[in-house]
């Protein structure tokens, strides 16, 4: 079976290019939409708005202070001390401590 929908072309466009950012067709969106109504008898909307300000967040909304805390250690894993091998890290921490 198929179907027609009509829609504005500035609404057709601004959807699509959301559903494309996602990965998907329109038309593997709508039967998704439509498996979901079946399996839950319920029009369930879920919300996801991505955030470019966050590049770690890949598409997934999180609160404002899981943001931030995946901001900050994005930018802390800029200067964090990298190590060759177990050894050489166990030398810095143990030095750190006793030192």
């Amino acid at each position: 079976m198929s179907f027609t929908i009509e829609l504005d072309t500035k609404l057709q466009e601004q959807a699509f290019a959301v559903i494309e950012k996602y990965g998907i067709t329109p038309t593997e969106l709508i039967k998704s939409f439509f498996s979901q109504i079946i399996s839950s008898n319920q029009l369930n909307f879920e919300y996801q708005q991505e955030n470019s300000e966050c590049p770690l967040c890949a598409g997934r909304e999180y609160n404002e202070e899981t943001v931030r805390t995946l901001l900050a250690m994005d930018e802390e894993m800029k200067t964090a001390k990298r190590y060759d091998t177990v050894e050489e890290m166990m030398q810095d921490i143990l030095g750190e401590v006793n030192g």
